[in-house]
């Protein structure tokens, strides 16, 4: 059985309202409530449901019309010679009105049905207008706040018929027409904007003064019933921001490409290098040529200071890591740089940065500043302005995020270095970190690949701007440490101790071996040498009575250098172990204990020696 539908009789005639009563209720659709004022009506329309309201056009305390709002439908009843006052009501509102007579009571079931109905396509009218209006104020609320333009466009007037506000953010200063949004395309890419029709993604460059922007485009077709297009739909982005980092992922990838290919040639290289520099050594002790010693070994040190740069680049050298003050080491980097300044180049410092304190190789850094004073003072041949500032800042995890470089949310040490010289070609800045590219008659390329090197080895970051005429600005990041600096002396001071016994000498390279053997038997020791770690571990078993010390490259076949090490350690507790190599392979980074970078002097393989066995002692 349906729920029947209830008419809130208005009636102060009880035989007018008994005669309206009796017809309802010979419906089985329906069911009324009497009132007889309006006060009354107003009670039971705020706390009852009613689906139409039946009132007499004049009441004791007022009209009718009075009980008219959006959401109640009211049917009036007039007397005789009333009906201009039913029209009006009509007119204000009323859904039908009704003159009161036999005949109306008689039909008054129909009548009622006839306005339910008509209150029912009402109420649904209503309900999708106001649904329409909210939908259309839900679609100009995102079409406000998105940051992409959206556009329609209609085939009959051939016109914009909607853009959102972003229009100008995206297209530029320019009609909103589809002649207008082509008004700033570069002239290269007018063709492929200019189709109507569909696209996937069109990508064009913006061009306003002397700033590019990229934008990308949808469109797509909206159809009518019939299925025929009528209008062309576009949602357009500036994705300018996106294609930079794009760009700065694929040189990251890129440089990353290169680090490994610099390491590879680092390791070889490293290996030959070492041995010249022993072997130019040996030389010297043994009487040679005093010149021709002194030559072999000044381009031994050159090769070995291109070899570090360009492991710098590669971030394979192994750090030698405490808390440096940064304004220590750019200040005696300035004191160097200052003695090359021609005397119509101006040097302004402004170190602004409060906090200064960096882990890091204070030597590296050194360099790296180094290297970005001398490509400032090189770009102004004709003299200018070199300054160099510092200043603290603070990197949220969005910055990082959009960063092309690993960076950890904090504070940093930003160091700027500017110049005023005539700039970097565009064509030429993305390869300006690239190691051996460089556009000096005598440089070698490595002084900024260098520079990206120590910025990533220290967490950091590294970028550089510059502009013809202008001049070049580079702006290194440097994570700040709330560590106090180390008092610890410097190892490389001491003298060493440790003198004669025998010693395992472990490096796949037989010119690293026989060089080094040579170099430990002048200093008074007796030397085992092993092409291998298996080899190597072999000669321990057979002799680690005798062993005084084990030196081991770190990459070897069949068993590599840590490997070794650790297992001879398991067995010897006791024995100084040092481990050597010209580059560190991924994974290798935190090797602990003594560690000997190639290539390396007498002096150094014999410190590396004393102090294994120092820290042997120590731990005892």
């Amino acid at each position: 059985m349906s729920k029947r539908r209830v008419i809130l009789l208005v009636e102060d005639d009880g035989a007018h309202a008994q005669l309206a009563l009796r017809q309802i209720e010979r419906s089985d659709d329906l069911a009324a409530r009497v009132v007889e004022t309006i006060a009354q009506a107003r009670e039971v329309l705020a706390h009852e449901h009613v689906d139409l309201v039946l009132a007499d056009l004049r009441l004791p305390d007022g009209s009718a019309l009075e009980l008219l709002d959006d959401e109640t439908a009211l049917v009036v009843q007039t007397s005789q010679g009333d009906e201009a006052r039913a029209v009006a009501a009509m007119k204000g509102g009323a859904l039908d009105y009704c003159v009161k007579s036999p005949e109306m009571y008689r039909d008054l079931p129909i009548i009622l049905e006839r306005a339910l109905n008509a209150a029912h396509e009402r109420a649904e009218r209503r309900r999708a207008e106001r649904s329409l209006r909210e939908s259309d104020e839900r679609f100009r609320q995102l079409a406000a706040s998105i940051p992409e333009v959206f556009w329609l466009f209609d085939l009959a007037t051939r016109q914009i018929v909607f853009a959102s506000p972003a229009w100008e953010a995206v297209y530029g200063a320019a009609p909103r027409t589809w002649e207008g949004r082509l008004a700033h395309v570069h002239p290269d890419d007018v063709a492929a904007s200019w189709a109507l029709g569909p696209s996937e993604g069109d990508t064009f460059r913006i061009i306003e003064g002397a700033s590019t922007r990229w934008v990308e485009e949808r469109r797509f077709w909206t159809h009518d019933a019939e299925g025929h297009p009528f209008r062309l739909s576009c949602l357009a982005v500036d994705v300018t921001r996106r294609r930079e980092l794009e760009l700065e992922l694929r040189h990251a990838q890129k440089m990353q490409a290169l680090g490994q290919l610099a390491g590879g040639v680092a390791h070889d290289f490293n290996n030959t290098l070492s041995a010249i520099l022993l072997a130019g050594r040996e030389l010297a002790d043994g009487g040679a040529d005093p010149e021709l010693c002194e030559l072999i070994l000044a381009a031994g040190a050159r090769a070995r200071d291109l070899t570090r740069n360009l492991l710098s680049f590669a971030r394979r050298k192994k750090s030698e890591t405490s808390v440096v003050d940064i304004h220590a080491v750019l200040r005696e980097a300035l004191t160097l740089l200052s003695r090359g300044l021609e005397a119509h180049t101006r040097l302004v410092t402004s170190l602004d940065a409060t906090r200064t304190s960096v882990r890091g190789d204070a030597s590296q850094l050194q360099s790296a500043f180094l290297n970005l004073g001398i490509n400032a003072r090189d770009a102004m041949p004709s003299g200018g302005e070199l300054r160099v500032r510092t200043r603290e800042v603070e990197l949220d995890a969005d910055a990082c995020r959009a960063s092309a470089f690993e960076l950890e949310p904090g504070r940093y040490l930003e160091l700027r270095v500017e110049d005023t010289g005539e700039g970097i070609a565009p064509e030429i800045l993305p390869r300006v970190f690239e190691p051996f590219f460089t556009t000096k008659e005598r440089g070698t390329g490595l002084g900024l690949a260098a520079v990206y090197g120590t910025a990533v080895e220290h967490r950091g970051a590294v970028t550089l701007r510059s502009e013809r005429g202008v001049g070049t600005e580079v702006i290194v990041l440097l994570p700040l440490t709330d560590h106090p600096r180390s008092t610890v002396d410097d190892p490389r001071s001491s003298t060493p101790s440790l003198t004669g016994g025998l010693v395992l000498f472990v490096d796949d390279e037989p010119l690293v071996r026989e060089a080094a053997r040579r170099m430990l038997e002048r200093a008074g020791f007796d030397v085992l040498t092993a092409t291998d770690g298996a080899e190597g571990w072999a000669a321990f078993e057979a002799h680690r009575d005798a062993l005084v010390a084990v030196i081991s490259d770190v990459s070897m076949p069949k068993l590599d250098g840590p490997g070794l090490v650790r297992r001879i350690r398991e067995a010897a507790s006791t024995l100084p172990c040092v481990l050597c190599t010209g580059y560190l392979p991924d994974g290798l980074h935190a090797i602990e204990g003594p560690f000997l970078a190639k290539p390396f002097s007498r002096d150094d393989l014999l410190r590396a020696i004393d102090e294994a066995r120092r820290g042997l002692a120590r731990s005892a």
